[in-house]
Formats: structure tokens, sequence, C-alpha cells
């Protein structure tokens, strides 16, 4: 079944070299025999790829009806050079989250994934989590790899990211996610609208890279080397 399934989308979608199939409904991979016989019926949506993962599908936005779009805005920027989008951002989350009753840009504003960067936001019985999360609590982390630049250069790197699995999905199971978030007193306050974003390195700007080290200061003991082979993480 998986060799027919990339045989069609080699013919019909044009995939130079499919390599993996998820389930639209669930987003569970097939890997084995036994994947393909529990989740293939007539309704099942497959979704192949080149070895990208899957991201899950667009959710209906829900309309509260503490949203105000009125709700004023500023840009204290006047001299500064500011992005449309950062300001289309900044109108946007003001009249569409609930329980907004202000908000001003700063003059560092810029645009970010969804909410802008550089803003501030009065709320009345509202929290927002992402408006904080889309300012702070980045981190940055490098580890020494075990490969050579001789592994790496030109094409070679690429075969490498190709051959790794899981990197963007869920961390562990469902069950031992909720373990880990559990308080002293064993409850677990993370809704399922997070759940799935733990273990990842978020989205936005970050990343995860293969890189090779081209220069390496002598004066700093930073245990780096020409031609180390590092990967450098940006999460958050």
């Amino acid at each position: 079944m998986q060799s027919l399934v990339f045989k069609l989308a080699q013919s019909k979608l044009k995939l130079k070299k499919p390599t993996r199939v998820f389930v639209k409904q669930s987003g569970q991979e097939l890997i084995d025999e036994k994947d393909w016989k529990d989740n293939i019926r007539n309704d099942a949506v497959l979704l192949v790829s080149i070895g990208e993962e899957f991201v899950g599908v667009k959710k209906e936005m829900i309309i509260h009806e503490d949203i105000n779009p009125s709700c004023p805005v500023e840009v204290l920027a006047s001299n500064a050079p500011i992005e449309s989008l950062s300001v289309a951002q900044l109108t946007t989350t003001a009249h569409t989250l609930p329980g907004i009753i202000h908000a001003v840009g700063q003059p560092d504003l810029h645009p970010g994934t969804k909410f802008p960067i550089g803003a501030v936001f009065a709320s009345k019985k509202w929290i927002h989590p992402p408006l904080i999360g889309g300012d702070i609590g980045c981190g940055m982390a490098w580890f020494q790899l075990s490969l050579s630049r001789s592994q790496v250069d030109g094409d070679k790197g690429k075969k490498v990211a190709e051959k790794l699995r899981g990197l963007e999905g869920p961390w562990r199971t469902k069950e031992l996610r909720e373990l880990w978030l559990q308080d002293k007193d064993g409850s677990c306050s993370a809704g399922e609208q997070w759940d799935s974003s733990l273990g990842t390195i978020g989205a936005g700007n970050h990343f995860a890279e293969i890189q090779v080290v081209e220069n390496s200061a002598s004066d700093l003991d930073n245990g780096l080397r020409e031609d180390d082979v590092v990967l450098l993480v940006h999460s958050g």
C-alpha cells in the first residue's frame, strides 16, 4: 500500500522523493503494516511529504462576546520606521482578542508570527499568554556533534537532515506529558491547545540547524574548533 501511495504521489503530485505518509484526521504517521491496516478507511485522507512533519489543520476561530472592535490603538514611533505588517498585527490583535481595552506599539514594534512584537496590550478579565510568549522566553543552545565536515558538506548535509525523524512531533505520549506537567497536588492545567507544543522548538523564527565552524577564536574557551559540526537551536 505504501509503495502505491508513493508512486501516485510522484506521478500525480510531482513529488520527487516522497518518504512519509500521515493521516490528516489524526496526524498519525503510517510507518508499519499495522499502521496502514488500522487507519486506512474509505473516508481517510492521506498527506504525503518528502520529510516534513505533520503540522496540523487550521482550526476555526472562536468569536467571543468580549471582543472590542473599537479598541483604541496607538503607535509610539513617530520618527522610527515601522513595517505596515506590524501595525496591521497590532490593530488586528486589539480588535479581535477578547478583553483588550487599549493597545500601544512601542518604537521597536515589528511583526511576529501572528501577534506583533514590541507592543503593550491592556486587557480586562482576560489573560493572553501568546502575547507574552511572542516577546520573551526564547533560548539559544549549541550541541557539538560527532559528524565530520566531510559528512555534511554540499548536498550531504541535506541527506543527513532527511534521515532525522520526530523532531517536530509532540514530546513522548500524552500520558507522559501530563505526568511531567503535574504539580504537587497531581493536577495538570495544561490544555489540549498547548499540549502538542510541548517538546517542540516553537513556531515563528525558531530553528534547529546543523552548522560548520568556519573560524574559531583562539582566546575563547568554548571547546569549538575549525571544521567542527554543531547543532544550533533557537527555541521558545
